[in-house]
């Protein structure tokens, strides 16, 4: 009687394979990249929005050049330009550093799914954001610009640093 119960111990196996993958497959996980409860990931970088304005951040002596999305949120920064702002390191992904005031989000989704070399806009936390490496979704993220340079010059700081954010010229 050895046959049997191999065959009962296979068959229980492919059945259990069977129902794990039947319920596994059928919707996206809440996890790493969105938080529960949280709207449709929109894009604030849209086609409309990819037209925008060069800027450039300098960094020592370094520059990266930059485009800002002609967006609310994008020509409200331009407003404030020039910027000396000093940035840390956030969780290894992104460089943050607090403005002096506010960056309105009308019009704007509730958050976003910001890529490596974005730019972008924490609204909690009145933060300007480069992104050198992948972020969640998040609320309160906008996507104001992109970063169109070599992105080892933001992403190489160890610690804190000083850059300023100007219009090119």
């Amino acid at each position: 009687m050895i046959v049997p119960r191999r065959l009962g111990a296979f068959a229980f196996a492919v059945l259990a394979g069977l129902l794990l993958a039947a319920c596994g497959a059928s919707e996206p996980q809440p996890g790493a990249r969105e938080q529960p409860g949280t709207p449709a990931k929109t894009s604030g970088s849209g086609a409309a929005a990819r037209e925008g304005t060069a800027v450039r951040i300098r960094i020592g002596e370094q520059t990266v050049p930059v485009t800002v999305f002609d967006t609310p949120t994008g020509r409200a920064l331009l407003d404030r330009l020039p910027l000396t702002l000093s940035f840390s390191d956030h969780n290894g992904a992104e460089k943050t550093s607090p403005l002096p005031q506010p960056l309105p989000m009308d019009g704007m989704p509730e958050g976003d799914d910001p890529q490596p070399a974005d730019l972008g806009y924490y609204a909690p936390w009145n933060n300007l954001v480069l992104y050198y490496a992948d972020v969640p979704y998040w609320n309160g993220i906008a996507r104001i610009g992109h970063i169109d340079g070599d992105m080892s010059a933001i992403a190489s700081h160890a610690g804190d640093f000083t850059a300023t954010v100007e219009k090119a010229a």
